[in-house]
């Protein structure tokens, strides 16, 4: 157990040090997935209404967040066909094992409800769970205006997540 501890102090210290060094604001940046639903719990202290700055559907989300960059291998830019034949991009992240892990628990868990992505505190996309995700995969709707460039910002997110993966292998190699 004291291993255990020491080496998540070391992460800790690690990072606090490669933000704190880095001229790149995106190293700084955390990528998080948090559960929501649309039904009011006003007893729920660690919930939040969450306005989508696009569909503006109003989602009472989770504050603690279930995934973040350090669950993640990387982003990509993808695009689905809807129903109707139109095209839609978004991001599709893909987990590594802990992540799928996490991801799957939660949307098992929150059937109905949705995933909400926040990159610097800010929401960038919203997905309905609609299924128990197991292959660590998520297609997620941007929730940003439609002429923002998604690979710029998918370059940016890819950063901060190899940032966070050397930096928790550092860790792990003490």
């Amino acid at each position: 157990m004291t291993e255990k501890f020491l080496k998540s102090m070391l992460l800790a210290a690690l990072t606090l040090v490669v933000c704190a060094c880095s001229d790149e604001d995106s190293v700084k940046k955390l990528i998080t997935f948090h559960t929501g639903s649309e039904r009011d719990n006003a007893m729920a202290s660690n919930r939040t209404l969450e306005v989508m700055p696009i569909s503006t559907v109003s989602v009472m989300t989770d504050t603690n967040h279930f995934m973040y960059n350090g669950d993640l291998q990387k982003v990509h830019v993808a695009e689905v066909t809807l129903p109707d034949g139109k095209p839609l991009r978004g991001f599709y992240f893909i987990c590594n094992s802990r992540g799928a892990k996490r991801l799957f628990q939660a949307t098992a868990s929150n059937m109905g409800g949705y995933v909400v992505v926040k990159y610097d505190g800010n929401v960038i996309g919203l997905r309905r769970i609609d299924m128990a995700m197991n292959d660590g995969k998520i297609f997620v709707t941007p929730e940003i205006p439609l002429k923002a460039d998604l690979q710029a910002l998918v370059d940016e997110m890819n950063k901060a997540i190899d940032t966070i993966n050397e930096i928790k292998e550092e860790a792990n190699a003490w």
